[in-house]
């Protein structure tokens, strides 16, 4: 968030814990269905308080049920949610700057 807005004070940590993390297979043989959620939770450790929370979640389907197939869908899953937690904690940042 700093690199994002380096004009801000330094005084806001985006906490981030990974909640689900898991390739669920519907039938033995197929590709599985990625799933990457993340919890964010952006403080003003100025002042102990909390200025946003949220979750962030995608999902890929692997293009095939190897190794590598399914390591690139949870990338891509991983690849997204990361920028979606980015993307609402800068506009939550932003708007608490105002």
């Amino acid at each position: 968030i700093n690199e994002l807005y380096p004009n801000q004070e330094r005084y806001l940590l985006l906490e981030v814990e990974l909640r689900r993390f898991e390739a669920v297979y519907a039938s033995v043989g197929e590709p599985p269905r990625i799933h990457v959620q993340l919890q964010a939770n952006l403080v003003d450790v100025r002042r102990g308080t909390r200025v946003a929370s949220f979750d962030s979640r995608a999902e890929a389907t692997a293009t095939r049920n190897d190794r590598a197939a399914v390591v690139a869908a949870f990338d891509d899953a991983a690849l997204r949610a990361t920028r979606d937690a980015a993307l609402r904690a800068g506009e939550a940042a932003a708007a608490y700057a105002r």
